[in-house]
């Protein structure tokens, strides 16, 4: 078992360190304190499936299997968009910028207050929206300042 937990900590590391990404903003993507994802890359903690779906849906380690097999490839972009936020029956458009996108959802830069969970919805253009759930959001002073990472949900 001991080599499964050193090889899954070898390759999430390769992975991290490939995308030049810390283990700190990997961790803050991923909702994981630095140090557990430090012990999973050294192979110390026998991490459970629950974690490990966790590191894969951070939006910065797409290579990871997550269930069902899929394997999402990121499409860098820069395009113009607005986020539809329902707040207390008020609906609010904030213009944004879609920095990349995949099959399972967009990585956005823009100045907006989200929280993990929360259901948006992304305006493309004039015609075209997609209802996504927050799933990340950059901190600041890190790389990802401004950022968030959504998930597509429904159609």
């Amino acid at each position: 078992m001991r080599d499964v937990l050193v090889q899954l900590g070898k390759r999430i590391r390769a992975l991290r360190e490939e995308r030049k990404i810390s283990q700190e903003e990997l961790a803050d993507r991923a909702d994981i304190h630095r140090n557990y994802i430090s012990q999973i890359e050294g192979g110390k903690r026998n991490v459970s499936f629950y974690y490990v779906v966790k590191i894969a849906r951070a939006n910065t380690m797409p290579s990871i299997p997550i269930p069902g097999g899929r394997r999402s490839i990121r499409v860098a972009m820069k395009k113009r968009a607005n986020l539809v936020i329902n707040l207390g029956g008020n609906q609010t458009m904030l213009p944004c910028l879609i920095v990349d996108k995949s099959q399972e959802g967009f990585r956005l830069r823009g100045n907006f207050n989200l929280r993990r969970g929360q259901l948006v919805e992304l305006v493309v253009d004039d015609m075209n929206s997609v209802r996504c759930e927050v799933i990340w959001i950059g901190r600041a002073g890190s790389a990802q300042a401004g950022e968030a990472g959504f998930q597509t949900v429904g159609k």
